[in-house]
């Protein structure tokens, strides 16, 4: 009986020291989950689901912001809900802010990432299109529309189906924020190509000068310093631009000779002239320009006599002349002109009109500067 009772004392004792090393080593297996490396991997998923909700409502922004038309913006929110998200809808949806923008490549990018994430769509065939016109956009060919019906739809789907894919469709068509038209804003025109449009350079159209004129008249018996053989005008000028190369002028102006209430008679009248102006640019952009105009002139020229016992004299000529100019633009649409005339007429009084052959022939010599404006 004793021995069997140390049996029982000793069983009993390892029986107790088995329990108390099992929970001794449950104990630091627990404290071990909580103190060693594990918190690295409990702390991650914890991190990650605090991410998640914070993108999950960035799906939401972004297509309440493309649905207002703010493109810009909804681009930012779905870059930022792809970092974490692996939605395809949202690459679709990207590349239809992307499409209306003008972003052509993105766009094509997001559209090919959604139809291979998800080929089967209700939408996929509505995005092929889409694609296919960017393709064609891209390659410089006009894009085809994609037809608005369901004649493209794959044969053996229920009217189910078709419901669903066409109010895909008709989704995907209503996300697509369409841009603003303002019939206010003219055409985009480079500032090169709407410089060359000026009447003054390469376009067409009409322009205006202020003009002012030194006359040299040639008389018979007259000195080159002779003060009544130097007259001045001012005047104006109109001219109309037909072509790239040339334009039509018209100018008058009224013209005063250098003559005094001192000499026997003041000696004024107008001056006018019909040309056509040959304009060859010296650079590409017209910015200066020699100028080659033949034309006809006419004089009305007017003696007063000062004793005021003689009564006043008319005299008219045609005068052909050619000009030699140059033109330096100072603006878009504003040049300086600066020109050289000759000529040669018969003066002859109005009884004799047009020509006078018994009329000596007059020179002219003309020095002319103008500042054009384009209309």
């Amino acid at each position: 009986m004793r021995h069997a009772s140390a049996l029982v004392v000793r069983l009993v004792a390892i029986a107790a020291g088995v329990v108390m090393a099992a929970t001794a080593e449950g104990e630091a297996s627990a404290q071990q989950e909580q103190s060693g490396p594990a918190p690295k991997y409990k702390s991650q998923p914890l991190n990650l689901h605090r991410e998640q909700l914070g993108s999950a409502g960035l799906p939401v922004t972004a297509r309440a912001r493309m649905r207002s038309g703010d493109c810009p913006g909804a681009l930012d929110a779905f870059d930022a809900a792809l970092e974490t998200l692996t939605d395809p809808t949202l690459r679709r949806d990207r590349g239809l802010c992307h499409e209306n923008l003008g972003h052509v490549y993105p766009a094509m990018e997001d559209y090919r990432a959604y139809l291979t994430a998800a080929p089967d769509a209700p939408d996929a065939a509505e995005v092929t299109a889409r694609l296919r016109d960017l393709q064609e956009r891209a390659s410089g060919r006009e894009p085809s529309l994609a037809s608005d019906d369901d004649d493209d739809t794959p044969p053996g789907l229920g009217d189910e189906a078709k419901a669903t894919r066409k109010r895909a469709k008709q989704d995907a068509a209503a996300m697509a924020p369409k841009a603003p038209v303002n019939r206010d804003k003219p055409d985009y025109v480079s500032p090169e190509e709407d410089a060359l449009r000026s009447s003054l350079r390469a376009g067409k159209g009409v322009s205006v000068a202020p003009l002012l004129t030194l006359h040299k008249w040639l008389f018979e018996g007259a000195s080159f310093g002779d003060t009544e053989t130097w007259s001045e005008s001012v005047g104006i000028q109109v001219r109309d631009s037909f072509s790239q190369g040339g334009a039509l002028v018209v100018e008058a102006g009224y013209e005063h000779f250098n003559s005094t209430t001192i000499d026997s008679a003041i000696i004024s009248g107008l001056t006018a002239q019909v040309a056509y102006e040959l304009r060859f640019p010296l650079d590409p952009e017209y910015d200066n320009q020699f100028l080659l105009a033949p034309g006809l002139g006419y004089e009305h020229i007017v003696y007063t006599y000062t004793d005021g016992s003689t009564a006043s004299q008319t005299l008219g000529a045609f005068v052909p002349r050619i000009r030699f100019g140059w033109r330096h633009m100072l603006q878009a649409s504003t040049a300086l002109d600066v020109s050289f005339d000759a000529g040669v007429g018969n003066f002859f009084g109005y009884s004799h009109f047009p020509l006078d052959s018994s009329a000596p022939a007059t020179g002219l010599l003309a020095l002319e500067v103008s500042v054009a404006w384009g209309l």
